[in-house]
């Protein structure tokens, strides 16, 4: 079965760590200097460099956000030479995509990273996904921590769930009973829990926190909103004054453009993982390999996780640090989707 190799349980309440990067390798790490291009001193890595170069670009069908894979993109190329075109989708499309591709024998992306609510599990069984144990990546798993080590994949990033708020109505958000004051009444929008993120974070909040916690969370509730620019846009309004459940780093976009909203991440919080896997019949096996390495290096890591509530997984304390979003809970957290509906008070 597809899992982390090590979470206590569903609910986790150890202290998150909020470095970007971790301190700690695992063992194992192949060296290789940040020189660029060509001028790549381990030999293993420089025949992987090559042959990837002859194969041509790089294809990467990615969930992470746009920003995030352009700057992979950019890095990659840089540090190497080698072409990378991706496609950026949300979780369900790339998993249909993906899926339609190898039923029809043709074969496009290389390297997925995309979150697992059964998807990556299924692959890895039905043989479209290679096991990265099996796939000669130099290192592997070089400086991810051991319990970001999957069954045939392996967990890259970890984006926090943040609570987020309109600055110009709202002082001082914490956590996540902060949502509960008199003054937000009406005020708090949520994602529908029929998305499974926002399904598994309710349920970890209710075991977390009782049922009358979700009840008086369903108090505030204002409206519920079928995607995440929807939400982004009426807390920028001032339509909502406040969000239970949102990426910090689409706050921090809707930020930088004027919008007067602040993100927090609240302690314990839902951790969703972005997960690394390997097509198996990518049509670029070397480029797959190479990005793969490359995305399981220190160096890789800091690019893919440099942005507001990204973790890298190079250390097992920020693995047990909050709620994993993995087919466990996912599961767990469907069978009492009506029961969370119904504390919400939603329909």
């Amino acid at each position: 079965m597809f899992k982390l190799k090590a979470t206590r349980g569903l609910l986790v309440t150890a202290a998150l760590s909020l470095a970007l990067v971790a301190s700690g390798c695992a063992s194992g790490t192949t060296s290789e200097p940040a020189t660029g291009g060509d001028a790549v001193a381990n030999p293993e890595i420089a025949q992987l460099v090559k042959e990837a170069k002859a194969e041509g670009p790089v294809s990467l069908y990615a969930v992470i956000d746009e920003r995030m894979v352009q700057k992979l993109q950019e890095a990659f190329t840089k540090k190497y030479g080698v072409e990378l075109s991706y496609t950026r989708a949300t979780a369900a499309e790339i998993a249909q995509r993906f899926s339609a591709e190898a039923e029809a024998g043709a074969p496009v992306a290389d390297v997925i990273l995309n979150l697992d609510d059964g998807f990556i599990g299924d692959s890895l069984a039905n043989g479209t996904l290679t096991p990265l144990e099996d796939a000669k990546i130099p290192g592997y798993p070089n400086a991810l921590a051991k319990n970001a080590v999957m069954d045939g994949a392996a967990v890259v990033q970890l984006a926090q769930l943040a609570i987020a708020y309109n600055t110009d109505h709202v002082d001082g958000v914490k956590g996540w009973q902060d949502l509960l004051r008199p003054e937000l009444k009406d005020k708090v929008v949520i994602g529908t829990p029929d998305n499974g993120i926002y399904n598994a974070l309710f349920y970890s909040l209710s075991k977390e926190y009782g049922q009358d916690y979700l009840k008086g969370l369903g108090g505030q509730i204002g409206r519920v909103y079928s995607s995440g620019s929807q939400i982004i846009e009426a807390l920028g309004s001032g339509e909502a004054h406040a969000v239970a459940g949102t990426l910090a780093a689409a706050i921090d976009i809707a930020k930088q453009q004027g919008a007067p909203v602040e993100a927090v991440v609240p302690d314990p919080t839902l951790l969703a993982p972005t997960v690394l896997a390997i097509n198996s019949k990518a049509p670029h096996s070397a480029g797959a390999r190479l990005l793969a390495y490359y995305l399981t290096t220190e160096e890789g890591l800091k690019v893919l996780n440099d942005g507001p509530g990204l973790v890298a997984p190079t250390s097992n304390d920020v693995l047990d640090s909050g709620w994993i979003y993995a087919p466990a809970l996912n599961a767990e957290a469907a069978k009492h989707s009506a029961e969370v509906r119904q504390d919400l008070g939603i329909k």
